[in-house]
C-alpha cells in the first residue's frame, strides 16, 4: 500500500508541474486608459481563460493583436470585469473558433475578429445588450452569436 501511495504521489506531482499559471501565459502593459493583457506564450493550446486580474492588477482590456499568432487555441473565455477588446485582438493567425464574451465588455476596437474565420460566439447577456454594445462600437456580427435569450445571425 505504501509503494502505491508513493507512485501516486509522484504521478500527481508530475501532472501538477505541467499546468501553466496565468503569469506564464499572459503579461500586462499599463496605459493611461487602463491595463491591457497580452499573450506571452504563443504555444498555448486548447481552452484559455483571460483573467480579469493578473498578479493583483485589474485588467481592463484585451490589447491590440493580443492573440496574434496563437495558432493552437480553440476556445477563449473572457472573464467578467474586462471592459474592452481592442483593435485586431483575435486577428492574425489566432485559431480560436469559440469565444465567450461577458457583459462587462462594452467596447470593441477595429477589426477585433478576422473575416476569414467562422466564429462560435457566446455573449453572456441578452441580444439587445449585444446589439447596443456593437452598434456603439461600429462592429459587425461576423458569426452567429448565442445570447442568453436566443441567437443573433450575421
Amino acid at each position: 500500500l505504501t509503494v502505491i501511495a508513493v507512485i501516486l504521489s509522484i504521478f500527481a506531482l508530475t501532472f501538477v508541474g505541467c499546468s501553466k499559471s496565468d503569469t506564464d501565459i499572459f503579461y500586462t502593459k499599463s496605459f493611461e486608459s487602463g491595463v491591457r493583457i497580452y499573450v506571452k506564450d504563443k504555444s498555448i493550446s486548447g481552452k484559455v481563460t483571460v483573467p480579469a486580474t493578473l498578479d493583483g492588477v485589474t485588467v481592463t482590456a484585451i490589447g491590440d493583436y493580443a492573440f496574434k499568432d496563437c495558432e493552437k487555441i480553440d476556445t477563449i473565455i473572457i472573464s467578467e470585469g474586462i471592459k474592452k477588446i481592442l483593435d485586431y485582438a483575435f486577428y492574425n493567425n489566432c485559431s480560436a473558433k469559440k469565444i465567450t464574451i461577458p457583459t462587462s465588455v462594452t467596447e470593441f476596437g477595429f477589426n477585433v475578429f478576422t473575416t476569414k474565420m467562422t466564429y462560435d460566439i457566446t455573449y453572456l447577456g441578452t441580444k439587445q445588450q449585444y446589439i447596443e454594445t456593437i452598434s456603439r462600437c461600429h462592429v459587425t456580427i461576423v458569426a452567429e452569436v448565442t445570447c442568453t435569450d436566443g441567437v443573433l445571425h450575421s
